[in-house]
């Protein structure tokens, strides 16, 4: 095991000491989200500062702890402050916290951040969901000894913003009302803004906002196979696309004017990503359901001319039970049908599975309950059609 990934492991440990509640979904909050804590039905709270050798962030607004708890349903452990490159941590303390997430049972992760709009349509104010990202203006968050425990040596980054998360982002701005932009964000070591004629290079390359975070923590989430989303609050144009210089003070202003409406749609999005999972577990416990009662149900059809025929038609020869079996086998898949079914099993087997495909409950697979009566129904029918070819071969 390597001496990173030790560290990440007893941090991970010291968290899991004081809570043992397991999150599902990583959240860090960006200027202006500070006060997203309030919507969290916190279980526990843990400050950075209280985790032996844990970065801690220097920049006001960021106050540097772990909240766990829930949101709309969603099991969280929320971010309030991180900390940048900027600060003098090296990129492997940057993405520490996210490592420790994912520890501790994260395998979602919400990114969210203020950021200077350089696109033509990008205002102060508006919010811009991230489709990509440009992370060649800061070194690697997974440069040196690669984390074999974590993920493979080069990981694939084609798709690093999941495109699942962002139509359920796409969907929650709807539901509010909340123009959502669209774009890449570029992001650089900071602490300084950027000058007009980086931000005319940044726009040449294809950015559309510019910040100091973000990019590094998703390259390191995707490495461990995190699922990843991300949204910019625009809270100033950049450098030469105003009208006066930049300061923080304009950032923080900007978030905090459009902080209830940014949080308004995080807190969204988390409910549909519970309701996501909820639907998730109700079409495999159909599928598995199914498939026992597509099972069960294939083996009463063997069960009802076997059993009852032995039970209740002794007097008949087991050879010709045989044959009768044998005359209703399916050649394609070896399964029986039964002369009061209008069609095979094969048929049931193909039916079943597309309304299983296409169900998003599982309202029927309460027959598989049914099947030993269907199995003694069916026994005692077929006997009786059984004796009836009997008596017209006669």
């Amino acid at each position: 095991m390597s001496a990173a990934y030790e560290r990440v492991k007893r941090c991970a440990a010291f968290v899991r000491a004081k809570t043992e509640f397991v999150p599902r979904t990583a959240l860090v909050l960006g200027s202006g989200l500070g006060g997203f804590g309030d919507r969290v039905q916190v279980q526990a709270v843990v400050e950075y500062r209280d985790i032996p050798g844990f970065p801690v962030s220097t920049v006001p607004g960021h106050q540097g702890r772990f909240l766990f708890g829930t949101v709309g349903g969603e099991p969280v452990a929320v971010m309030q402050g991180r900390v940048h490159f900027y600060e003098g941590y090296p990129m492997e303390e940057v993405v520490l916290p996210l490592r420790v997430l994912h520890e501790l049972g994260c395998t979602r992760l919400v990114l969210t951040n203020a950021a200077g709009g350089i696109g033509a349509d990008l205002e102060p104010g508006c919010l811009m969901l991230l489709t990509d990202h440009i992370a060649s203006f800061v070194p690697s968050a997974l440069l040196g000894p690669n984390l074999e425990e974590l993920g493979t040596r080069f990981p694939d980054m084609s798709q690093v913003y999941s495109q699942r998360f962002r139509a359920l982002a796409k969907e929650a701005a709807g539901e509010l009302g909340i123009p959502l932009k669209e774009g890449v964000y570029l992001q650089t070591t900071g602490p300084n803004y950027e000058t007009p004629a980086e931000i005319h290079l940044y726009r040449a390359v294809g950015a559309s906002a510019v910040g100091m975070s973000t990019a590094c923590e998703a390259m390191a989430a995707r490495h461990m196979g995190m699922e990843v989303c991300g949204i910019s609050c625009v809270t100033n144009l950049a450098a030469g696309l105003g009208s006066g210089p930049l300061s923080h003070e304009e950032v923080q202003e900007t978030a905090d004017r459009v902080g209830e409406q940014f949080q308004g749609l995080v807190q969204r999005l988390l409910e549909k990503m519970a309701a996501l999972t909820k639907k998730q577990g109700n079409l495999i416990l159909t599928h598995v359901l199914s498939c026992i009662f597509i099972n069960v149900f294939t083996a009463s059809q063997y069960l009802s001319i076997m059993i009852p025929g032995k039970l209740f038609a002794p007097a008949y020869d087991k050879l010709k039970i045989q044959r009768y079996v044998a005359s209703r086998t399916c050649e394609d898949c070896g399964t029986v049908t039964s002369p009061l079914v209008p069609w095979n099993m094969c048929g049931v087997y193909f039916a079943t599975t597309l309304g299983v495909a296409t169900m998003e409950y599982f309202p029927y697979a309460f027959l598989a309950l049914l099947s030993p009566i269907i199995a003694v129904v069916y026994g005692y029918a077929n006997i009786f059609i059984f004796k009836v070819e009997e008596e017209t071969a006669k």
